[in-house]
């Protein structure tokens, strides 16, 4: 039965530590393994045969109703993102702190956590990392002047997420940042979001859900998404 679902990011010049990884990895237990690596969208990639050689797991290039199952290392095509969130966590949590933790390959992405989320610390480095988003100037500006504040398109669209929790996205924010004192008729706009490779600053999105393609936002229609089932996973 799976149990665990293992992501794994890598750059492009990260095939060595992927080979070595994976060819370190037996068979018989209850974990499936995700890579996504970083690839150029023009060329063929070769990294499914390439990790092969490595493993005796199974290696397989994720596709439209693969099920997760345990002991098979599924890599993401090029152009394309496994994520972990809309059937899975979403629902699971109900917290919109998650999005600020889930990040992509984007500069306009939430940081990468330098540290593996675990569940004894869980509600901490959430409520951390919600703090670190609301508090970049990249994710979130206010304006006195004109009334404006200026939040990421997160927000936007996970909107629902949020008022889940609270009665406005204002609102939300001011319960991180009290000390903008945002008025009552604060004018609420979305900053562009940065669809540019990130750096050394943040990090891949990586999830699960019923494999199928589609755009990762509604609004971002050309960011194509890969779906995965995880099938059993409890």
């Amino acid at each position: 039965m799976l149990r665990h679902v293992v992501a794994i990011g890598a750059s492009a010049g990260g095939l060595e530590a992927l080979q070595a990884f994976v060819g370190a990895l037996e068979a018989g237990g209850t974990t499936a393994y995700v890579v996504a690596q970083h690839l150029a969208p023009e060329h063929r990639s070769l990294i499914v045969d390439l990790l092969a050689r490595a493993t005796r797991l199974p290696v397989v290039a994720a596709s439209d109703g693969r099920r997760l199952t345990p002991d098979a290392i599924v890599v993401a095509p090029p152009r394309h993102d496994v994520i972990l969130e809309h059937d899975l966590l979403r629902p699971r949590f109900g917290d919109p702190r998650l999005h600020f933790a889930l990040v992509c390959a984007a500069v306009g992405c939430p940081l990468l956590r330098p540290e593996a989320y675990r569940a004894e610390r869980l509600e901490a480095q959430l409520e951390e990392d919600a703090r670190r988003f609301l508090q970049h100037p990249q994710k979130l500006r206010f304006e006195p002047a004109s009334g404006r504040l200026r939040v990421s398109r997160i927000f936007e669209w996970y909107r629902g997420d949020v008022l889940a929790v609270a009665p406005s996205i204002p609102a939300y924010v001011g319960r991180y940042r009290p000390e903008l004192a945002l008025p009552a008729d604060v004018r609420l706009h979305y900053l562009p979001y940065d669809w540019a490779l990130n750096g050394r600053d943040s990090v891949v999105d990586v999830a699960v859900e019923p494999l199928q393609l589609r755009g990762r936002h509604p609004q971002a229609p050309e960011q194509a998404d890969h779906q995965v089932d995880p099938g059993g996973l409890p």
